[in-house]
């Protein structure tokens, strides 16, 4: 946490800096969405009949936009994301002869929290005067304390949107880049990985320029 942290102050200090040096606009303002939540389990091994649902959810956050130049704006945002899904696992203990020599055990963890903090850095490509294309990296930090590794993870996004009398509508896709490892009950014990993926439809909304 103390790192994401660290790095969307960084990043806030960095475009402050060029927009002093260069006298450019810099927008600050609030965010926030609606999300299609699609986790992709791994199956490996036994845990080939693990599924997860697909979920919805929601965001909101801040961002700062900076005029870079006249087709390209820069863009860091501090968002938090609430998802959730339901989870189905199956665990195949191991017997002396492998596995498959024991009843297999079924677990069912309805409306499993996979919210997240994340801190993203992209530019806003614009295709013209109003349609723009906007790739970006983010950092995301889990929030689910079971959540035992990997619990910084970073996802690839890709939206395209429009500035709408003076707000912006984007729809983005974001793809995640590593596998989280999460334990559903340490009795069984139930692990599963999974990443993360969702479709989201936000709204920014400038507050106050910075000149």
């Amino acid at each position: 946490m103390k790192k994401l942290l660290t790095s969307a102050f960084l990043l806030f200090l960095i475009s402050i800096t060029y927009n002093i040096q260069a006298q450019r606009i810099t927008e600050v303002g609030l965010s926030g969405g609606a999300i299609r939540f699609y986790p992709e389990p791994q199956h490996l091994g036994a845990s080939l009949n693990n599924s997860m649902d697909n979920g919805w959810g929601w965001s909101a956050g801040v961002f700062f936009e900076d005029h870079w130049k006249p087709k390209i704006h820069q863009v860091v945002e501090l968002n938090y994301y609430n998802l959730s899904s339901d989870v189905f696992l199956q665990k195949n203990p191991l017997g002396p002869g492998g596995y498959n020599e024991t009843k297999p055990v079924y677990g069912t963890f309805d409306n499993t929290s996979f919210n997240h903090i994340a801190v993203s850095g992209g530019i806003k490509y614009f295709l013209a005067s109003k349609l723009y294309a906007s790739p970006a990296l983010e950092v995301a930090y889990a929030l689910n304390a079971d959540v035992d590794i990997n619990k910084t993870t970073f996802h690839l996004k890709l939206g395209a949107g429009i500035d709408l009398r003076g707000m912006d509508i984007l729809l983005e896709y974001a793809w995640g880049l590593k596998y989280q490892r999460m334990i559903y009950d340490p009795a069984v014990p139930f692990t599963s990985t999974h990443r993360n993926t969702y479709l989201q439809l936000k709204v920014q909304v400038p507050v106050f320029n910075l000149q």
